[in-house]
């Protein structure tokens, strides 16, 4: 592959990211999908995402993709492999489940850890407490954390 880019070279700053697991360093700003996907020994039919913090989606990450690896925090790309069916692992209280990444609805993993549905589910994000709607959905990303615990009250 031909280098285009005539920005900062070796004298620019090293930037940090992450391929499958495993830390790379650059000295140029940008990176092109195609060469993520050569880092990571991916097939042209696997797919790259860029790992977004909750509550966004990762991001898809095609060949042709630029990414500006000078934003703030190091990016985690993520291999998906097109044979394998992409699970990730959820702690319920205190338990683990491996489950599809996507959307869920909240009463879907309330039956997956055999939680009442009279009872409440909440996900620890960033140390807090946030109750999920029982008529919600939850983005499962991997490593979510949920707990659930009989409601405090009733109201009508």
């Amino acid at each position: 592959m031909t280098n285009t880019n005539s920005g900062s070279h070796a004298n620019g700053p090293v930037l940090k990211f992450t391929v499958a697991g495993v830390q790379h360093e650059s000295h140029e700003q940008y990176i092109e999908g195609i060469k993520i996907r050569k880092l990571a020994g991916a097939h042209p039919e696997d797919k790259i995402l860029l790992a977004i913090r909750k509550p966004w989606a990762d991001e898809l990450i095609t060949d042709e993709t630029v990414i500006d690896l000078a934003r703030e925090g190091i990016e985690h790309f993520l291999v998906v492999k097109a044979h394998e069916e992409f699970l990730v692992s959820i702690s319920i209280n205190d338990r683990e489940y491996k489950i599809k990444r996507g959307v869920h609805s909240v009463a879907e993993l309330k039956k997956i850890a055999g939680v009442l549905l009279a009872d409440e589910l909440e996900e620890i994000i960033d140390g807090v407490l946030k109750p999920l709607k029982d008529d919600g959905t939850v983005l499962i990303k991997g490593c979510e954390i949920f707990i659930s615990h009989k409601r405090d009250g009733t109201s009508s």
